[in-house]
């Protein structure tokens, strides 16, 4: 069960990733668009990384929480709150 819902939040984060990636090689880029995506690969890549080590998740978007939560399992995610993410 984990597995398949690990993977599957790894395939949406991935195709945010690409969206911002491909988005960001126009010559007008739409920002705003590109920021909406970038934020929803982090966030479900966090998810990923809880389901992975087998915990729950809020069902938020606040990646402030999330990073704290996998800072839970792997204290290097403090650094990710160093670089000025929101809280």
């Amino acid at each position: 069960m984990y597995e398949e819902t690990d993977k599957g939040w790894l395939i949406k984060a991935d195709a945010d990733l690409k969206i911002g990636k491909d988005e960001m090689q126009t010559d007008d880029p739409v920002t705003d668009i590109v920021c909406f995506h970038m934020q929803q690969c982090c966030e479900k890549y966090l998810k990923a990384f809880l389901i992975f080590n087998g915990r729950e998740y809020p069902k938020i978007h606040r990646l402030s929480v999330l990073i704290n939560l996998c800072a839970r399992i792997d204290k290097d995610f403090r650094k990710l709150m160093e670089w000025g993410v929101e809280t």
